[in-house]
């Protein structure tokens, strides 16, 4: 039964691109995921379209390099759905049927979709799932979500959840949980490392002298070495004495390089928390809501 929920969704599931028009001259860039309701028309999360253009045409995708256009007819900001035309021909997708339902808490459910993960800018892969209902509905706005326990990514919104029995029952709406308060806090943080970052560039200081032991003096000396180079605090060069090695620093060397060794550990935090962020549950769009919503419109 599984295998066939899964190449259902395979069939019927594409990747969602932002492009302004068919030039191909125009950036396309990734940003969730679109699953066909009939020969032509798709269905998709209304937050991942939201920041395009008016009028602007809707690159999508499937693997193999298959590539097709679209434009949003209808959205739904409080519900979080938007309704897709599909404009190209050489597109041959499996209509899903939605149902007016909401799943009871621990109820099983599979979903899927084209999820960005870090290293994987260019790639484009299916990725599906199975879980379970974990939370009873609650409305937001005039939307009916619930909770599913399960892994969600990046571009993973706007993908199928299914019923065992092959129906759409919820569109992937969120992660319950945002990186975004992860990479305020970053970035707050390395406002303030840099400015005192810029305070010890401008300090001459007095120099002092640091030594290593010679009890292993190459291997220590190699990796100290290191250490400098990725500090970026360096020496000019190195002494022999008959205590090890002796070099000579300026006093804001080691607090500089620590601060910009913190800087580019927050930058590494801030991007890893963008491309690679997962949550354990995912909040989809269902229910009554979603059924008109696809009645209203095809």
């Amino acid at each position: 039964m599984e295998n066939n929920l899964f190449k259902l969704i395979k069939d019927s599931t594409v990747s969602v691109s932002l492009q302004e028009h068919y030039s191909n001259k125009k950036p396309c860039f990734q940003v969730g995921t679109a699953f066909s309701i009939n020969e032509k028309h798709l269905l998709t999360a209304a937050h991942i379209v939201s920041d395009r253009k008016k009028e602007s045409i809707i690159k999508i995708k499937k693997p193999k390099n298959i590539e097709g256009f679209v434009k949003v007819i209808a959205e739904d900001d409080e519900i979080d759905l938007a309704i897709l035309e599909i404009l190209s021909d050489n597109l041959e997708l499996t209509p899903l049927k939605v149902e007016n339902y909401i799943p009871k808490m621990g109820e099983d459910l599979v979903w899927g979709g084209y999820p960005r993960l870090i290293g994987e800018e260019t790639e484009l892969r299916l990725r599906c799932a199975r879980g379970i209902v974990s939370s009873d509905p609650f409305l937001e706005g005039r939307g009916l979500f619930y909770e599913v326990d399960g892994v969600f990514n990046p571009a993973h919104s706007g993908s199928p959840i299914l019923s065992l029995d092959c129906k759409v029952i919820g569109v992937i709406s969120a992660s319950a949980g945002n990186p975004d308060n992860v990479m305020n806090i970053l970035l707050e943080y390395r406002k303030v490392i840099s400015f005192l970052a810029s305070l010890s560039v401008k300090s001459s200081g007095d120099m002092i002298i640091v030594e290593l032991p010679l009890d292993d003096p190459l291997l220590k000396l190699n990796q100290f070495e290191s250490m400098i180079q990725k500090a970026k605090i360096g020496p000019k060069q190195f002494e022999l004495t008959p205590n090890g090695y002796s070099f000579p620093i300026a006093v804001s060397d080691p607090v500089l390089g620590a601060l910009n060794n913190l800087i580019e550990m927050i930058d590494i935090l801030a991007t890893t928390a963008s491309e690679t962020y997962q949550m354990g549950l995912g909040v989809a769009s269902g229910g009554k809501q979603l059924y008109d919503f696809v009645s209203t419109y095809t």
